[in-house]
């Protein structure tokens, strides 16, 4: 699966108060119920697997990808169908 490359700032995660011991690498959208999507963010690189990321190490609940007020969503991210979702983190350097 091919990873588009975006800064934390980019992805809007520059304020997310991530665990000390977790590193974000990885950000993508899950299917959830109700919802356009659910963003996650990975500290290993997850595989689309039957319709849903699975990744080998641990996640971090983002929020929900709303179509009426986007509110979890960042612009670069907007519109994505899950299995196309998968960013890889990059430093701003």
């Amino acid at each position: 699966m091919e990873c588009i490359e975006a800064t934390l700032e980019k992805l809007e995660l520059e304020r997310v108060p991530f665990p000390e011991w977790f590193v974000p690498r990885f950000f993508a959208k899950d299917e959830a119920e109700g919802f356009d999507g659910c963003w996650m963010v990975y500290d290993s690189k997850p595989h689309f697997t039957n319709g849903e990321w699975v990744s080998n190490g641990s996640s971090y609940e983002i929020g929900v990808d709303d179509s009426e007020g986007l509110a979890h969503t960042p612009s670069i991210c907007r519109g994505l169908e899950p299995s196309r979702s998968l960013f890889r983190i990059v430093t701003n350097s």
